[in-house]
């Protein structure tokens, strides 16, 4: 009995101090550039985890004067640190393969439409390490 009940303290306290889910280190807002009509862009993408454990996430990108918005799910975990998601905005729907780096302060993708290979650039940085001017 004695042993069991060890055994219980020693679970809850490794819960306990256990590190953060690796899908709850890579959330955050990120400051960054994606190409979008011809041109480079600024964009923010914003991640969380969501309930099952896979990314869920906004994004708003600059837009001929104008900020478009758009929604991002995760459906794919290759590891932790690369991630393939789904992107829907006004102009459709496709997907971004993002690669985190090891600190999980920023990461280099590429987006395309449809479920095609990546095809163009998307990346960010978490935006309270960026430099402001």
């Amino acid at each position: 009995m004695r042993t069991f009940a060890t055994l219980l303290t020693l679970s809850a306290l490794c819960r306990a101090i256990a590190p953060a889910a690796p899908t709850e280190e890579v959330a955050g807002k990120y400051c960054g550039t994606a190409w979008s009509g011809g041109e480079l862009v600024e964009v923010v993408t914003t991640l969380s985890a969501g309930p099952n454990g896979l990314l869920v996430g906004s994004y708003e990108f600059a837009d001929k004067g104008e900020t478009t918005p758009g929604r991002l799910r995760e459906y794919s975990k290759q590891d932790e640190n690369e991630r393939t998601l789904i992107w829907v905005d006004k102009y459709g729907t496709g997907q971004l393969v993002v690669t985190f780096d090891q600190s999980r302060d920023s990461f280099r993708g590429g987006w395309n439409i449809d479920i095609g290979p990546p095809a163009y650039r998307w990346d960010g940085q978490r935006c309270n390490l960026v430099a402001r001017s």
